[in-house]
């Protein structure tokens, strides 16, 4: 009986011959393999020694925005000279399974179901085809393909199963390492990631999730995996390829593609973007005939962009996608509505409300809105963002009634439980407790269910599931029940780094351990988590990213808090030279944000005459970006207020306090925990003037808020019961 090695062996000799043999005449050959390593070490050798023999070896993609395997040979013919040629022999190398495992965000089918639809006929528009074509396949796919497009498998000359690992007849490296999985468990969960933010209720989800635990099931059994290893393998054959065919030909586009994806599963952008630049230069020089491979390009180089919070770069990559999608599709076309759904978000994470909504209505007025529960969310978010409770709150309901109808929670539970968990946002801005934590707990109810029937799934592979948890403990830290929040932050942080799935949660997890010990005044428990939290976003996003510049300000903020004001400085002053940079100029919330921490620095050492200047240039930013009646304007109007009141000059205070409670009221309602934090610095205002009949109605309106949406017993409603009775004591005295 032939051994496994022998049997590889002897398919790759027979496949060169094959090739060798078909000269001048179609042969449709197939090849079976589900390790890239492996597939890339065979083509290089079936490709030198047939290139040694007289024959013109070239390779095509099958990829997400082009699924047509037709397509994809005529482009190549029409722009291959003397390809089609009976005095050339010819091999077109065909890479399918890196599409068909490269999830599509924006498509309502995927890409595996448009490639195969794409099979129907084809073999009769290649009657006229004189080379040999080989199609790389999964077994998986293989599979499929027998299945789906039984007529197309027919006409195959061969089938070569290069599945088991094989001793190479041309050795030009050291031994392969031990397989590895097809698809890099990371840079789905990353896809994964995308889809939720940008299509929860996408019918991909299903699939993804399940290669997510397929490919972290085989990652667990291969100890030698190493990205290190994948990346010089990559890098060895991208430099092979530029040597011989220099740096802009098209068949380079599969190896920059292959890099450029590994460097950004990695979190290196910076590696990744002179990839991706590359390869849009090469789909642009055949942007006539190829408009989806430029969108493609597009699409994942704004990704790079939107990963390191360079918007201003992304914004331009968005408006020539959507451009490009309208040309081809027509105005109206479902592409076109996810697009803007897409560049809308790019303006909302800016604070560019005025520019995102009315794109966000454009898209829902495309789709139609019994149709788009994501539509309306992402509406109900920018109105969230601004402070239009009132208009965010049925769109967010509108988009739950959508999800529960259409996709029963106890199958399909993702979509359901994205809705619950946004809305539950809403109602905690809103002062409403109680109604946010049944729908937190609710959330978690559906998905913790599911994830019990399901033996399959683990927790770390369920981002609503894990995200929901996450909801709960921030929840339950800024109500005061620390107990609670502490177990389930320590708990998902543990899962996060055993599972290694998701490296850019940990930091996530870790500000929000950091912010509930310094809820605590645990200032020596906070630091070590903040400086974990930078370590890893530096290492994974660089120096530069927002994401650095949020955990320094946490950082300062507890350096203050400790009287180490020389420490903190440095730390918001780089924090702010960040945001400047990344949003181009000043005007946005971040920056605002930066300004505000940096100001209460310097009141917190009595340097009032800095403190102000950045407090008044806080508000304007706010004023400006959100609109005067935004919460983030009272919260500077209070700021400016307290400042003014440290230095004795109440009546510039006062109207600062009561222009903060007037807008706290109408945005959050009259029974809302900031506005009794408002009446409570008024109310201690008033005091210090000696005005008690002023102060008193005050102080009582806000313990009375307090107590009942916080509970008699939480810190802030403590406090404002002993500043009531402080006032008293006050008053006995004289």
């Amino acid at each position: 009986m032939q051994d496994q090695d022998s049997q590889g062996q002897n398919d790759l000799r027979q496949l060169i011959k094959s090739v060798q043999a078909s000269h001048g005449k179609l042969n449709l050959l197939v090849a079976i393999c589900d390790n890239q390593n492996s597939r890339n070490e065979i083509i290089f050798n079936y490709e030198t020694e047939l290139n040694a023999n007289g024959v013109s070896c070239h390779r095509v993609n099958v990829t997400s925005q082009q699924p047509s395997l037709s397509k994809c040979l005529l482009d190549l013919v029409e722009s291959e000279s003397g390809l089609n040629s009976l005095n050339a022999a010819v091999l077109v190398t065909v890479m399918v399974a890196d599409a068909l495992t490269n999830i599509r965000l924006d498509e309502t089918k995927s890409t595996e179901e448009q490639f195969y639809s794409s099979l129907q006929g084809t073999l009769k528009s290649w009657q006229e085809f004189t080379f040999s074509i080989l199609i790389w396949l999964t077994p998986e796919i293989a599979n499929s393909l027998a299945k789906q497009a039984p007529v197309f498998w027919s006409w195959r000359n061969g089938v070569f199963d290069f599945s088991q690992p094989i001793t190479l007849l041309m050795k030009r490296r050291k031994p392969l390492p031990t397989p590895t999985p097809f698809v890099i468990p990371v840079e789905l969960q990353k896809r994964m990631d995308e889809l939720n933010a940008q299509d929860p209720e996408s019918p991909l989800r299903d699939n993804l999730m399940r290669d997510i635990d397929r490919a972290q099931r085989e990652l667990l059994g291969v100890n030698s995996f190493s990205y290190s290893k994948i990346e010089k393998l990559h890098q060895k054959d991208l430099e092979l390829f530029e040597r011989q065919i220099g740096t802009h030909h098209p068949i380079l586009a599969s190896s920059l593609n292959k890099l450029a994806e590994l460097y950004r599963a990695q979190g290196k952008y910076r590696e990744a973007e002179p990839l991706y630049l590359r390869l849009l230069e090469i789909a642009e020089q055949r942007i006539d005939s190829y408009p989806h491979s430029i969108v493609e390009r597009l699409s994942n180089l704004a990704l790079i962009y939107y990963s390191q919070g360079k918007y201003s770069n992304a914004e331009p990559l968005y408006l020539r996608w959507l451009e490009i999608w309208e040309q081809v599709y027509g105005a109206d076309h479902e592409f076109v509505s996810r697009i803007l759904n897409t560049l809308a978000g790019i303006y909302l994470v800016q604070g560019k409300y005025s520019e995102a909504e009315p794109l966000y209505l454009r898209s829902l007025e495309i789709r139609g809105q019994q149709h788009s529960a994501n539509g309306l969310n992402n509406l109900a978010e920018c109105y969230r963002s601004q402070g239009k409770y009132s208009e965010a709150e049925p769109l967010y309901l509108r988009s739950l009634e959508i999800r529960e109808r259409q996709r029963q929670p106890e199958v399909h539970p993702d979509p359901v439980v994205w809705s619950l968990n946004n809305l539950a946002a809403l109602y905690k801005s809103q002062g409403k407790f109680s109604e946010a934590e049944l729908l937190y707990l609710r959330a978690i109810e559906i998905r913790g269910h599911q994830l019990k029937s399901d033996e399959s799934y683990t927790i770390i592979f369920c981002p609503s599931f894990t995200i929901s948890l996450y909801n709960l403990a921030e929840f339950y830290r800024s109500q005061g029940i620390y107990c609670e929040a502490e177990s389930l932050s320590i708990r998902l942080l543990e899962i996060i780094e055993e599972q290694c799935i998701a490296p850019l949660h940990a930091p996530i997890i870790l500000n929000n351990l950091a912010l509930l010990y310094e809820s605590q005044g645990k200032y020596s428990d906070t630091e070590p988590f903040y400086l974990r939290s930078i370590e890893i976003k530096e290492r994974q996003l660089g120096a530069d990213h927002p994401d650095v510049a949020q955990s320094l300000n946490g950082l300062a903020q507890i350096y203050r808090a400790q009287g180490r004001y020389s420490e903190a400085e440095p730390l918001l002053l780089r924090s702010l030279e960040i945001y400047k940079r990344i949003y181009d100029g000043e005007y946005h919330p971040d920056v605002a944000s930066s300004l505000n921490n940096l100001a209460q620095l310097y009141e917190s050492q009595g340097k009032y005459s800095e403190a102000e200047p950045l407090y008044l240039r806080t508000l304007e930013i706010r004023e400006r970006q959100l609109g005067a009646d935004h919460p983030d304007v009272a919260y500077s109007l209070n700021a400016l207020a307290l400042l003014y009141k440290s230095q004795g000059k109440y009546s510039e205070a006062e109207p600062f306090y009561l222009r903060s409670i007037e807008i706290k009221e109408r945005q959050l309602g009259a029974d809302h925990p900031y506005v009794a934090t408002s009446l409570n610095n008024l109310a201690g205002l008033y005091r210090s003037q000696g005005k008690y009949s002023e102060a008193e109605p005050l102080f009582l309106r806000a313990i009375q808020i307090l107590e009942k949406a916080l509970g008699s017993d939480h810190h802030n409603t403590v406090t404002a019961r002993q500043n009531y009775e402080t006032m008293g004591e006050t008053m006995k005295d004289k």
